[in-house]
C-alpha cells in the first residue's frame, strides 16, 4: 500500500523525489515493513518479507540494511532455520562490525549448533576488542593485557555473553 501511495505521489507531482530518492524510499517501507510483522510475532509472513527486502537492502542505507539482516537472523532462529540465522548474523557483522549484540546473537546460534569454538570466536574476542583488550587466550593460558584478572572460565568478563556459552565454558 505504501509503494501505492508514492506511486501516485509521484505521478501527481505532489512528490518531486528523484528515482534515487523514490528506490531508497521504497526500500525502507520493504525493511520497515519486515520489522513490523516480526515484531507482531507474523514469523512467516515477516520472513517471506525479509526475502523481498533483501535484494534491495542496500538501498535503504546501512543501518536499516545491517537491521534487516539482524531481524531476518532472529526470525530464522525462531523458525529453527539456525544455518540461515548464522549466515544473516555473519552479513550484519560485516556489514556492522561493532554490533555487540550481533556478535552476541550470532554466538548463541552457533552454540545451539553445538559450533562451540566458533561460539566463543563469535562472542568473546569481539567483546574483548570492545572492551579495549587487544589479545585474549582461549586455550587456558593466562592472560596478558590491561585486565589481568581476566580468565576464560572465571566470571570477572561482562560482555553480554550469553547464558548458555558461559555454561558450557564450565563443562
Amino acid at each position: 500500500q505504501t509503494e501505492r501511495v508514492l506511486d501516485t505521489l509521484c505521478q501527481a507531482g505532489r512528490l518531486r523525489a528523484s528515482d534515487e530518492e523514490y528506490r531508497q524510499a521504497h526500500a525502507s517501507t520493504q525493511v520497515l515493513r519486515a520489522f513490523v510483522l516480526y515484531a507482531c510475532r507474523e514469523l512467516p509472513a515477516a520472513y517471506a518479507q525479509a526475502q523481498r527486502a533483501l535484494p534491495s537492502s542496500r538501498l535503504a542505507g546501512p543501518l536499516l540494511e545491517g537491521g534487516l539482516y539482524i531481524i531476518t537472523a532472529h526470525i530464522c532462529r525462531e523458525l529453527g532455520q539456525l544455518d540461515e540465522a548464522v549466515e544473516a548474523f555473519q552479513m550484519a557483522l560485516r556489514l556492522q562490525p561493532d554490533l555487540v549484540q550481533a556478535h552476541g546473537n550470532l554466538g548463541a546460534a552457533l552454540h545451539a549448533q553445538r559450533r562451540i569454538d566458533e561460539a566463543l570466536a563469535a562472542v568473546i574476542v569481539p567483546s574483548l576488542l570492545k572492551a579495549g583488550l587487544r589479545e585474549a587466550n582461549l586455550d587456558g593460558s593466562p592472560f596478558v593485557g590491561p585486565s589481568s584478572s581476566f580468565t576464560t572460565s572465571g566470571s570477572p568478563l561482562r560482555c553480554g555473553i550469553s547464558t548458555g556459552i558461559t555454561s558450557s565454558l564450565k563443562r
